[in-house]
């Protein structure tokens, strides 16, 4: 009989299948001895009836589902705020100024329906606020934009207008340092 044990654990061994247990061939009793082999399955010595939690919830029953999977939320877009809207220069041509003591006037052609007229130190046309008037030039204002426009030179057809952005201290981006 005791060969009989030395050769069933030889060929548990040579076939890798497990530890080598001391008593009968392929029985496990609680207070048999155990010698584990390296490489081996360590939970070949445990006894299915230790393994309660396997009866209790098995791998392949209804109540073991994996979790919900998460749906991703679309991306909320935020819509960029909306463009300032393009101001367009004055319709305007300056034909002329008066400096006075008491102020001065600017003198324009309106471009669309080709009248005179003219404009007092803070009235205003379409917007444009009439700002400052020096020799050959007056300044206008529409909301965060500035309007410079100049008397023709001698012999041109019209004078200039330059637009410049505003900041909020009402300088000129242009001159701001």
């Amino acid at each position: 009989m005791a060969w009989r044990r030395i050769v069933h654990s030889f060929v548990v061994l040579a076939a890798g299948l497990g530890p080598v247990v001391a008593g009968e061939p392929g029985a496990l009793s609680a207070g048999s001895q155990t010698r584990l082999v390296p490489g081996a399955n360590p939970l070949r010595n445990i006894a299915l009836t230790q393994l309660s939690a396997t009866r209790e919830r098995p791998l392949f029953s209804a109540s073991r589902r994996p979790p919900p999977a998460v749906v991703a939320r679309e991306p909320v877009v935020v819509a960029p705020p909306p463009r300032k809207r393009e101001i367009a220069p004055p319709s305007l041509s300056l034909v002329g100024t008066i400096i006075g003591e008491e102020g001065g006037v600017g003198i324009f052609v309106d471009q669309t329906s080709k009248a005179p007229f003219r404009l007092w130190l803070g009235e205003d046309h379409d917007g444009w606020r009439l700002q400052r008037i020096d020799r050959r030039e007056v300044t206008m204002e529409k909301e965060a934009v500035r309007a410079v426009l100049t008397l023709p030179q001698p012999g041109g057809a019209s004078g200039e207008v330059r637009l410049l952005p505003v900041s909020a201290r009402g300088v000129p981006v242009a001159e701001q340092h």
